[in-house]
């Protein structure tokens, strides 16, 4: 049996060979970089699911509503092959609400969440020979779903310079008589814009033209907090016909719900009469359904939930994006060509000239989790190489943190900072280094003053004294209600003290950590080995991380210059043209 079953050759082949992986299998493989003993809280800023943070927690209205299905008895057993009608009736009403015309329940199929609408109708629209068009960058399942039902993919341009917007003169060139359809993202995943009605109006006049269907994947419909509301694509169905593709994930925050459709939205009758309606429905007597649990709660879902909270998160998305996208201007090796107005993710040029040992998206994205525990996506899983994908859905505090342990990482493999070291490497301590260092076969430590430290250094040896010593009430474990990494890190908290230290030429804020904080103890003369320095909010930090060493010693009497707070210095980074 081993050897028959291996004649056959099973390697997943078509989706390796067109370099296809999922999203979450390419975090995954960045998430193996994570040093274990890290104790700084992981920050995952790759994924769009918030659901485990409070402040975007679903609605109540939507929990009763899973409660009352339950308690109801009514939903305990087999669904229709295409959703029970209650629920394609009030999503029906849902989608119409937004439209000029109305959408009927038989014009509705659910699925269990919009992936699988995807790949239903990838199915459905698959022919010999044909083709079909999906945006860069865009979201992959499309591409490996394409690849299953071996469709040829053409991609069309998304222009940062424009806001993202579809480059209508690309689609043209594209198309030829075997092209099927086009799929239209909005509000965009992964570029966080939103279209306006005018342009969704020239997507629908351009494909009415050429001849293709219009897919819209509207997975993050109303998620706006721009200048720009959400236009669905339907409000054009009388130009070209829509399939459109939602599900309840994103706007009420829930995902694991698995709650998805496909609508039709053809007020001219074209799927029917195509027979694409009837190729839905067959395909979905062979598929999987949504829970029956869970579509005996969308009515309920979809009309009780308020205004209020559906302004609660996108006044919460607002917060953090504008957080984020000040952050951001400080990381120079960061170029953000637009500044997100809807759903939770965002494009970020890299610009490698600036950096030191950095090969591409994927090598930067797998040191800064080695190095920082940041994890975010590498830009040539949604189509644009050296680019990146941030995730802003997220506490806004969470972000700031993120944000700052990567100016950290940019300053340690920045060009511009290694020059500046280069050109501060002939001090006297270091000087006395190479002498000691060429008279004895063994190097002897050389102690070095509080006023010599300088940004993006390590290696120092130090004899302060403890000024005073202050407990952070660091974050983490695993309960729902727990910061934003708490699925990725459930061991306990650690201890940190920041510690004021010193000598007699000045003084700087230490980093203590876990046993560390057990030494640094106000009024203690302690010797601190092999020391670097962190960066935090532009300002200097000390700390000793494994590689180091903090030892008490005997009481010294070394009177500290409070005056001179290294700490207190903010400093700006400079490019150093080379």
């Amino acid at each position: 049996m081993e050897n028959k079953l291996g004649e056959w050759g099973f390697n997943n082949g078509d989706l390796k060979e067109k370099s296809l992986f999922s999203i979450r299998s390419v975090l995954e493989t960045i998430m193996e970089n994570l040093k274990e003993d890290d104790e700084r809280v992981q920050i995952h800023l790759g994924r769009g699911d918030p659901s485990s943070i409070p402040c975007f927690r679903t609605s109540p209205v939507a929990e009763d509503a899973i409660f009352d299905a339950v308690r109801s008895a009514k939903f305990n057993g087999y669904a229709p092959a295409v959703g029970i009608y209650s629920a394609r009736r009030s999503i029906a009403d849902y989608l119409s609400h937004d439209l000029p015309h109305h959408v009927s329940p038989d014009d509705v199929f659910l699925t269990p969440g919009a992936n699988q609408a995807i790949e239903v109708v990838m199915s459905v629209l698959a022919r010999p020979g044909a083709n079909i068009l999906f945006p860069k960058p865009g979201y992959p399942f499309y591409d490996a779903r394409a690849a299953c039902s071996n469709l040829e993919v053409r991609h069309f341009d998304l222009l940062p310079e424009k806001g993202w917007e579809v480059d209508l003169k690309s689609v043209e060139a594209l198309v030829d008589d075997h092209t099927i359809a086009i799929v239209i993202i909005n509000p965009g995943n992964p570029c966080g814009n939103v279209f306006t009605s005018e342009h969704l109006q020239e997507i629908a006049e351009t494909a009415k033209k050429l001849g293709i269907l219009v897919i819209a994947d509207e997975v993050y419909s109303h998620l706006c907090f721009g200048s720009k509301p959400f236009v669905p694509m339907g409000v054009f169905g009388l130009i070209t016909p829509i399939l459109t593709l939602g599900s309840i994930s994103k706007r009420w925050i829930v995902p694991g719900w698995r709650l998805g459709w496909i609508a039709m939205v053809d007020p001219s009758g074209v799927l029917k009469k195509s027979g694409i309606a009837e190729c839905l429905q067959n395909y979905l007597e062979y598929s999987a359904n949504p829970a029956t649990i869970i579509q005996g709660a969308v009515p309920h879902i979809l009309e009780k939930t308020t205004k209020e909270f559906f302004s609660n998160i996108n006044n919460v998305l607002k917060e953090a994006v504008d957080a984020f996208y000040t952050k951001v201007q400080e990381i120079p090796c960061f170029i953000c060509p637009y500044k997100p107005e809807g759903a939770m993710s965002m494009m970020i040029k890299l610009n490698l000239s600036l950096l030191e040992g950095i090969n591409d998206d994927m090598d930067f994205c797998a040191k800064l989790a080695h190095e920082e525990s940041i994890i975010i996506l590498p830009g040539v899983i949604v189509g644009l190489k050296n680019w990146l994908r941030f995730t802003f859905a997220m506490e806004p505090a969470i972000l700031e943190e993120g944000l700052d342990r990567i100016k950290a990482f940019y300053l340690r493999h920045s060009k511009g900072l290694r020059t500046f070291l280069m050109a501060t490497t002939a001090t006297p301590a270091t000087a006395t280094a190479t002498s000691t260092a060429t008279t004895s076969e063994k190097k002897k430590p050389v102690f070095v003053k509080v006023e010599s430290l300088k940004p993006g250094t390590h290696g120092h040896n130090l004899t302060v004294k403890v000024v005073e010593s202050n407990t952070v009430k660091a974050t983490g474990g695993g309960s729902r209600g727990g910061r934003v990494s708490a699925s990725l890190n459930s061991r306990a908290p650690p201890r940190i003290s920041e510690c004021l230290i010193g000598d007699e030429t000045g003084c700087i804020l230490f980093t203590a950590r876990n046993e560390q904080v057990d030494l640094m103890k106000p009024g203690a003369t302690v010797i601190l080995r092999n020391a670097k320095i962190d960066m935090f909010k532009g300002s200097m930090r000390l700390a000793v991380d494994k590689w180091g060493r903090v030892e008490v010693t005997e009481p010294a009497d070394i009177a500290v210059n409070d005056q001179n707070n290294l700490s207190l210095v903010e400093y700006e980074l400079v490019n150093v043209d080379e």
